[in-house]
């Protein structure tokens, strides 16, 4: 059973998980005691006496006690190892998701994950110890109680078995309805996840249009309700299947019961076996059978194991960046790309053979048309993405040979969306270098200019953020994200459009604290905003993903050209007022 060698593999002790189940067969044991104590007390029935009597106490007592200890030690060896064991199946893919290239997010739906590591890997930690149990329940109690018949009769043991095997066979068919039916319900409740995933993040969006005057927004709301509708039917169509053929196994197990009843009477009708046996048959048939019942009801639950362990599995596998060998920080700082090829679907490429150099120590703007690949530079620069032809070195050494720790830490990163985790301020800096002593990140948010706001705070660097940084305006997580990068001290600094979204007070301060965090580093800066390339030693325009000019501001602006268009366009923009 696939769920039996998860655990097994996970599990800090799977020895003590395996001996668990082994417990769990044994506690059924007492229902060998429990046959012997009915077949004993119709033997003497006609003459019970109190020894007789406390002789039968004593097989039952045996019996519970039996099954009592036997099943504790099962679920405090089994149930306790298989939560632990997937206790480390949410870390393993958690490590797998923070070492996955962003182009495994960039393919993969956010809700498509949150569905997995989430409502998947619940529903398949449920399940497990009820399956396992059920399993264990069906198969070792209706073997004990078969030893138990074919003491008595051998004849009727057979039959047991041959109706046994029947009902087994049977259940088969419930697991391959099952197999067909749940991944459809599963593929519908993970669109139903998705749609509502979608939904939530845009509810300020939502709020802002009546459904009635806006199409979009009505789609969006429908695309919840279709998928809410489509899960319903699914559900409603297997059920409707899957109820008559459960109806059916079940009164197959009924009838077998009544059939080894029956069949019991006649042999004591026949004179072939005594009355105490038929009577001990009729009451423990049904027994072979009870256990058997519950197969009707984990043949689902078999059935949707497998698909959702296949889900998990790709999670917790995805491959990994590639470490280098090389741990050493390079000597120097230059970057070079070398016909670089690079397209997010490589069908569309977004940079097209791209050759540039960015000096060590200088400050290097990046500037284009929005879709022209500038961003795209900067996240093959910190290995987010592998080019699909080209090379981008550091110091004179490709990227794949660092190890990534060891590349990431000469890099500090500014963005325009800054995402901010719902923890204190203190520790969104820290996040930076987790060693640093308070003091330390105190000093990183006062270079940041983040004191001011930060001290106005309830609790100070104590308070909360919210999801998100959302107790927080776009110009204080944005100072906060610098105080970040002061923090990691890394000799480069990525800025993509660090200031694009910032009111003209905030880019003020946001400006005063870019200018501390990128002093004598090599700085490369996407922007929009002439403040923040007109003091740059090289600026790079970049066009449809390949270099078109090259220069500073002075030798750009005064030839014709995208840098001198970028420029008209500024100086319009800062002449409009209103009318």
């Amino acid at each position: 059973m696939g769920v039996i060698k998860v655990i097994r593999h996970r599990s800090p002790h799977p020895g003590r998980y395996m001996a668990g189940i082994v417990c769990g067969i044994v506690q059924h044991v007492g229902i060998l005691f429990s046959f012997i104590a009915i077949y004993i007390g119709f033997t003497w029935a006609p003459d019970i006496t109190p020894e007789r009597a406390w002789t039968l106490a004593a097989l039952l007592v045996a019996g519970f006690l039996v099954t009592f200890v036997f099943g504790w030690l099962y679920s405090v060896n089994s149930n306790g190892e298989s939560y632990k064991a997937y206790c480390a199946y949410r870390v393993e893919i958690a490590r797998s998701l923070k070492t996955a290239p962003l182009g495994f997010f960039s393919s993969e739906r956010l809700s498509r994950i949150l569905f997995g590591i989430t409502t998947v890997i619940e529903q398949v930690e449920n399940f497990s110890s009820i399956l396992i149990m059920s399993h264990i329940q069906a198969y070792s109690a209706g073997a004990f109680v078969l030893i138990g018949m074919f003491g008595v009769s051998a004849r009727l043991g057979a039959l047991a078995l041959a109706l046994f095997a029947l009902s087994v066979a049977a259940s088969r068919v419930l697991y391959r309805m099952g197999a067909v039916e749940m991944p459809r319900i599963q593929e519908r409740m993970a669109q139903l996840s998705e749609a509502v995933t979608n939904g939530v993040r845009g509810m300020s969006v939502l709020r802002s249009f009546p459904a009635r005057e806006s199409s979009s927004v009505e789609r969006i709301h429908g695309a919840v309700r279709d998928a809410a509708d489509a899960l319903m039917k699914q559900q409603i169509r297997m059920e409707v299947r899957y109820a008559l053929v459960e109806k059916l196994y079940t009164f197959l197990t009924l009838v077998s019961s009544c059939v080894i009843s029956l069949a019991a009477a006649w042999l004591c009708a026949a004179g072939e076996i005594p009355l105490a046996s038929a009577l001990t048959l009729a009451v423990v048939g049904p027994m072979l059978f009870a256990g058997l019942q519950a197969l009707a009801v984990s043949a689902l639950l078999t059935a949707n194991v497998p698909a959702n362990l296949e889900s998990l599995e790709r999670l917790a596998r995805i491959p990994a960046i590639a470490d280098g060998p090389v741990s050493e920080a390079p000597a120097d700082r230059s970057i070079d790309f070398s016909h670089v090829t690079f397209g997010y679907d490589p069908s569309r490429p977004v940079l097209r053979d791209l050759t540039l150099c960015i000096p060590e120590g200088a400050r290097t703007a990046i500037v284009g048309p929005s879709g022209s690949g500038k961003t795209t530079m900067v996240n093959l620069i910190a290995r987010f993405f592998e080019p699909q032809s080209g090379e981008i070195r550091l110091g004179g050494r490709p990227l794949s040979e660092y190890a990534v720790d060891t590349l990431l830490s000469q890099l500090s990163l500014v963005f325009q969306d800054v995402y901010l985790f719902d923890e204190t301020v203190m520790d969104n800096i820290r996040i930076a270098r987790p060693s640093a002593t308070d003091e330390e990140v105190r000093e990183a948010a006062r270079r940041a200019r983040c004191d001011e706001f930060v001290e106005a705070l309830p609790q100070g660097f104590d308070t909360r953020v919210g999801e998100g940084g959302s107790r927080l305006s776009g110009g204080e997580r944005q100072r906060i994200s610098i105080a970040r990068a002061l923090l990691k001290d890394a000799p480069i600094i990525l800025l993509d459009e660090a200031t694009s979204s910032v009111d003209p007070e905030n880019e003020h301060e946001i400006l005063r604290a870019l200018d501390e965090l990128t002093r004598g580093r090599t700085v490369i800066s996407i922007a929009h905003r002439l403040s923040t390339v007109v003091d740059a030693d090289q600026i790079l325009v970049i066009d449809e993903g390949r270099l078109v000019q090259q220069g500073t501001h002075e030798e750009l602006s005064a030839v014709p050209g995208i840098y001198a268009d970028f420029l008209e366009a500024r100086r319009r923009a800062a002449m409009w007022t209103l009318a």
